[in-house]
């Protein structure tokens, strides 16, 4: 199991080295900037001028000594400039990278319709991406396949990973307490500062959102407008279960009333059949042997394996009640492939866990985890957070970090109904607190609820750019997307 992605080690391609240059110092002005010139090439042949360069920052603000923290980005100034505040996009993760990002077409979309209006800005957050220091812990566990998945060995093998990243990279002085949040949100200001800006607006989600608010509570002098999809609030870092398999619940719902898939649901619908599968598995195991990249082997599974990736083909929507339906027919071919990955023990870098950890968890919700019945459909779907962060000594943030942020900055919010990463319940929460704020509930959303709306609602990139320009667009309470069409069991 990969506790979040996997990264490869970074390396400067021909593209990277020729337009990523360091500047002189940390808190550099923007009369020191030595910015180099790019272009970028769109898939759709469009050309885009940048420019891109490398902001050093100190390892701990406001605090000497220590090495130097590189963080990347790329400027794209405005084609035809409205007045609107430069916009800062923050990616998720922690670690994902906005750099990355540009490859794809998602990002490519971004950049093309952003900088159309506004200076944007993509960067790469200190230990993620293709920020340097650069860490990742590359070891990995495998697990017997004659038995089936047990927690008490998966939690021995993170330990064991997570015990020796830590101290690989401490070894190295690295001093993992500078990757915190608040560290985080200082390095956008000062990167902003450098550039000139004196007002930037924020776009992100995901852990993006949990950076975002957290720079409204902290720099709200520096910040004009908000947009963010895929709330992780304050005291969101860990999961709610009740909230993942209430988005769960709500695309059973969706595929039960589907046409493509009238007959092919047993009674009590989609997550009582899922309940049926762990139930039978836990009380007989079966061997399953699978065919994968011309290798045979051969798993034991049980409900435990179930549970360790109920939620995993939901991400995609369209082939998830599928792979319930094959499973309640007796065809666990698809969850033995899905759980011989999950024998594969492998976690995320220093950077991912030390913002997680440090962000934390309040007693309360702890309480509401421990008590949540809905872990007995799920599993600990924090396993990774409880087996580990006492391994990685982050600092604790506190209590006061961990309360809503409430602020009078205009904000927009979005949020899908079916996004098992981020349940609804935290926008929900989260959206109460502002004063100036709009939210809407995304039905049939996932998690990049942004990008789905950009490609599936037409008012979506004429309501943000009056938004970000300054206006008060009308935001509905309720978007519905176009109805999923699922996959048939039989394919």
């Amino acid at each position: 199991m990969t506790i979040g992605k996997k990264r490869k080690d970074w390396k400067l391609g021909a593209c990277a080295a020729a337009i990523t240059l360091a500047m002189a110092a940390a808190g550099a002005q923007a009369q020191d900037l030595k910015l180099i010139p790019g272009q970028r090439v769109l898939k759709s042949g469009e050309r885009l001028d940048f420019e891109a360069g490398t902001l050093i920052v100190p390892e701990h603000h406001g605090k000497a000594g220590g090495p130097p923290i590189t963080i990347p980005f790329e400027r794209y100034k405005a084609r035809h400039p409205s007045g609107a505040s430069p916009i800062f996009f923050l990616a998720g993760g922690p670690g994902d990278s906005a750099l990355d990002r540009l490859d794809k077409p998602t990002g490519q979309a971004d950049v093309a319709f952003y900088s159309e209006f506004a200076d944007v800005v993509f960067f790469d957050q200190r230990g993620g991406g293709r920020s340097l220091p650069h860490m990742t812990c590359p070891d990995t566990v495998t697990l017997p396949l004659d038995h089936p998945a047990r927690a008490e060995e998966r939690i021995a093998a993170m330990r064991k990973i997570a015990t020796a990243c830590q101290a690989y990279w401490t070894g190295r002085g690295i001093d993992l307490t500078a990757f915190t949040t608040p560290e985080n949100g200082d390095d956008v200001v000062q990167l902003a500062k450098a550039l000139g800006y004196d007002r930037i607006s924020l776009v992100g989600g995901s852990y993006g959102s949990h950076l975002g608010l957290s720079l409204m509570r902290r720099h709200p002098e520096i910040i004009d407008r908000v947009v963010l999809r895929g709330i992780e609030g304050p005291d969101d870092t860990y999961d709610v279960p009740s909230g993942t398999l209430g988005a769960l619940s709500r695309i059973a719902a969706a595929a039960e009333a589907a046409p493509e898939l009238a007959g092919a649901m047993p009674a009590g619908g989609l997550i009582a059949a899922l309940k049926t599968v762990e139930q039978r598995l836990d009380a007989k195991p079966v061997t399953v042997t699978v065919t994968t990249k011309g290798k045979s082997s051969s798993i034991t599974l049980s409900g435990e394996d179930v549970r360790l990736i109920a939620r995993h083909g939901a991400r995609d929507k369209s082939p998830w009640p599928a792979f319930v339906l094959r499973m309640y027919r007796g065809d666990y071919s698809e969850l033995a492939k899905e759980a011989l990955d999950e024998r594969t023990i492998g976690i995320e870098g220093p950077m991912h866990f030390m913002m997680d950890c440090a962000s934390g968890i309040s007693d309360e919700r702890r309480r509401q985890i421990l008590a949540d019945p809905a872990a007995k459909v799920l599993g600990d779907i924090n396993e990774g957070y409880f087996a580990t962060c006492d391994l990685w000594h982050a600092p604790d943030l506190g209590a006061e970090f961990r309360s809503p942020v409430r602020s009078a900055i205009p904000i927009l919010i979005f949020h899908g109904t079916w996004d098992t990463n981020t349940p609804l319940e935290n926008a929900e929460v989260t959206a109460r607190w502002f004063s100036n704020g709009a939210f809407a509930h995304v039905e049939g959303g996932t998690h990049p609820v942004l990008d789905e709306l950009y490609r599936q609602w037409a008012p979506m990139r004429p309501t943000i750019r009056k938004f970000l320009e300054g206006g008060k667009p009308e935001l509905p309470a309720t978007i519905a997307l176009p109805k999923t069409i699922f996959d048939k069991p039989e394919q």
